[in-house]
């Protein structure tokens, strides 16, 4: 039997989309932080990050947490470090961060994506279908519809 840190096949896939808002984006990002809860989180990032990096980032970071090896105290900066490519929280922010009026919103379910957007009054204007290919061993795949 195989003893897994991380079932990726029980994974609850989480949700990203393009994002339209009017706040600034200092006052999305701390809006972000009323849907942390434990594992559970919303990560606004640039619009111009690959979605391709979402998911392997997003699945080491739950990896790191759970062994104890991270370089950040959540699963959410964790994530933010291995999508931008460094290990400084500062850097990730300034490379990755969200910019003015629009954003990538990555979710760690649609019903947690959905409620951030209603309650910060944004829109969606690109969504984006996070998944794992297991016939091409574990290829990731990221698609956009509007």
């Amino acid at each position: 039997m195989h003893n897994s840190l991380l079932n990726l096949e029980r994974l609850k896939m989480p949700e990203a989309a393009i994002i339209h808002y009017s706040k600034n984006p200092s006052e999305m990002a701390e809006s972000t932080k009323r849907f942390c809860r434990g594992s559970e989180f919303v990560l606004l990032l640039n619009s111009n990050v690959q979605a391709s990096r979402l998911l392997p980032a997003y699945v080491n970071a739950l990896l790191r947490h759970r062994k104890k090896i991270g370089k950040a105290n959540t699963v959410q900066m964790e994530m933010l470090l291995l999508v931008c490519g460094t290990d400084q929280i500062q850097k990730a922010i300034t490379k990755c961060g969200a910019r003015e009026k629009e954003a990538l919103a990555f979710a760690t379910s649609k019903q947690l994506l959905l409620k951030f957007i209603k309650q910060s009054n944004a829109k969606i204007t690109k969504k984006l279908t996070l998944a794992f290919d297991f016939d091409t061993a574990f290829e990731v795949v990221a698609s956009a519809s509007t």
